[in-house]
């Protein structure tokens, strides 16, 4: 056997053993690499000055973490931020910082929360608004990412006797801003129905409880606040100058408009005609 053949079959017998031993230096570089990096962030950690530690709820640490770790990446690029650790068992954010700003700034960016204000099932309709205006307003406004309204066959929160849950989900500080608009808005309703009610409470005490929508009328037919009947030609006095008992038509002064105006102009021609067949 020649020394080529023979240096061939010793090549094949250790091929095999020389490309598993190259496998394991990969393995043992990459665990040292990582060991290295992990030494490496920590000696930084225990140098940061500042850091924050908070949860959020496992229904959004998707959107914590954002698509492939986008808000990780845009929160690790805050000017004083060293690292950011996320433990996704524990749905758990460490942010680590040189400047407390720049580590409470990441941890807005961070950290997502749901969150539900019940509103009165009465004012609903009216907090939703045509069309979905009133509610968009808010999402828009507040820069929350969604907002959901609990039917009554969901039970997935809560809710109180007489009320309609709305869960508001993004970061903490948007979803601070949709609660302080929503309550803004329900007060500003309740305000409203508070000054209507206090007005046809006042109308009844003026026009009384049957017929508040019109003016009063007296015995003879008139309206109470209008000036005084003026005869056509009453004893003592001349046409248009009311004189004695004048039983002529009133005038049709006061403070009338539109229907009204003409429903009593129509009842005066009516009584002349009568008067003069």
């Amino acid at each position: 056997m020649s020394i080529r053949d023979t240096a061939t079959r010793r090549a094949c017998m250790l091929g095999d053993m020389h490309v598993r031993n190259l496998k394991s230096k990969l393995d043992m570089l990459r665990r040292t690499d990582q060991i290295r990096r992990q030494l490496e962030q920590t000696r930084l950690n225990e140098n940061a000055k500042y850091s924050e530690t908070f949860k959020v709820a496992e229904n959004c640490m998707g959107l914590a973490i954002g698509a492939q770790g986008q808000n990780i990446q845009k929160a690790r690029a805050i000017e004083g931020i060293t690292s950011i650790e996320v433990d996704e068992e524990t749905s758990t954010f460490t942010i680590y910082g040189k400047l407390e700003e720049a580590v409470k700034k990441a941890r807005l960016m961070l950290e997502f929360v749901e969150d539900v204000v019940q509103v009165d099932r009465d004012l609903t309709g009216r907090v939703i608004g045509k069309g979905g205006n009133i509610i968009q307003e808010i999402v828009d406004k507040s820069g929350i990412l969604r907002v959901r309204i609990e039917g009554d066959k969901e039970h997935t929160v809560t809710t109180e006797d007489g009320k309609v849950p709305f869960i508001f989900v993004g970061s903490k500080e948007t979803v601070e801003n949709a609660k302080l608009l929503l309550e803004y808005y329900v007060n500003h309703l309740k305000e409203l129905d508070e000054m209507r009610r206090d007005r046809q409470e006042m109308e009844k005490q003026l026009y009384g409880p049957q017929g508040y929508d019109r003016p009063p009328r007296d015995r003879r037919g008139y309206s109470a606040d209008r000036a005084p009947p003026r005869g056509r030609r009453g004893r003592g006095g001349t046409r248009g100058n009311p004189g004695g008992r004048g039983r002529g038509v009133g005038s049709l002064g006061g403070a009338y408009s539109g229907e009204l105006t003409s429903l009593l102009a129509a009842s005066c021609v009516a009584v002349r005609r009568r008067r003069d067949e």
